[in-house]
């Protein structure tokens, strides 16, 4: 089973923490809400402050009682989000007073059963700022355009690595190579060098199996089709999505790029590794006739040194 570095698990699991609030932010039902909303104003600090994301769950109205958040329509604009201070019933309708932590007044209008969107069940600071500054121009080449390019940097930085490592460790092998050449000894740093680099690539290897790569990529996958959807509907709904779901749809996208990279890399590695594995060993006693079959051949193609008594010889 082919397994991924430790670094690149952790660098996953960084990525996913990180795209999930996004994520939960542009589908609530992910989290078991029904809406979400950003806080625009300050009147609910400190305990919501403008910034942060709150999410919202459908409840009867018979359920919501004094001390309870709620989320409330008010016509045009975007809906409210205050305390409830009082419980009105009259004629069989119950009605609410509310009010911000932050403001002196409670809200001069109750509030109607119908205008309630539901209660506030939980909420996450930050996201909200980083959705509403992904919004303008700046803000997307930040947060969308920036990371993928250096992800890409990352990418072709590695492979360049890769290449001028393998390089230098060919001609370093070229430098090494003895004068006068000794079987015996051709065979000792051969199989040490071959056990070091095994020892090595199994030192590096994690626990994190390309079969869990695979699962991420496809939930990276429904998630990125999921907003995509979103999208398309408010496209065709509200005549442009909202900022947020492009936000959402960018990071995704570019989480799943970045597990795709890791999950090929993983694989080469691991390639690498069963390979390297899979080499078999000779036999103790024969390990010296095997080294001498195959190093002899190598050995007639290098220049062989001229030495000094030969030359005397000659003249």
């Amino acid at each position: 089973m082919s397994s991924l570095p430790m670094r690149q698990l952790a660098l996953t699991i960084v990525v996913l923490l990180a795209v999930s609030p996004f994520a939960a932010y542009a589908a609530p039902a992910m989290v078991g809400a029904d809406e979400s909303y950003i806080v625009l104003t300050g009147s609910m600090e400190p305990g919501l402050v403008p910034g942060d994301v709150v999410f919202v769950s459908s409840v009867p109205a018979a359920q919501i009682g004094v001390g309870d958040v709620i989320t409330f329509e008010r016509g045009e604009g975007p809906p409210t989000t205050h305390r409830v201070i009082e419980v009105v019933t009259a004629n069989g309708d119950r009605t609410f007073r509310t009010q911000g932590d932050n403001n002196e007044d409670p809200d001069p209008v109750p509030v109607r059963s119908e205008q309630v969107v539901g209660v506030v069940t939980f909420s996450i600071p930050y996201v909200g700022t980083v959705i509403t500054a992904a919004d303008s121009q700046y803000g997307f080449v930040g947060l969308v355009v920036l990371p993928f390019a250096l992800l890409v940097l990352d990418v072709s930085y590695g492979k360049l690595r890769a290449r001028r490592g393998a390089a230098s460790a060919a001609g370093q092998e070229a430098d090494n190579l003895p004068m006068l050449y000794d079987q015996a000894e051709a065979a000792r740093v051969y199989y040490e060098r071959a056990d070091a680099a095994l020892r090595e690539a199994e030192a590096t290897a994690g626990g994190f199996s390309g079969r869990d790569m695979t699962a991420a990529i496809a939930v990276g996958l429904v998630l990125v089709g999921y907003a995509a959807w979103n999208a398309y509907w408010q496209m065709t709904a509200l005549g442009q999505p909202r900022p947020e779901t492009m936000s959402v749809f960018s990071g995704a996208l570019v989480g799943l790029v970045f597990l795709i990279y890791l999950r090929v890399t993983g694989t080469d590695s691991s390639e690498t590794l069963d390979s390297t594995a899979a080499t078999p060993t000779p036999a103790t006693g024969d390990r010296n006739h095997g080294a001498s079959e195959r190093t002899e051949s190598f050995v007639s193609s290098v220049p062989r040194p001229v030495a000094e008594e030969e030359v005397h010889d000659a003249d």
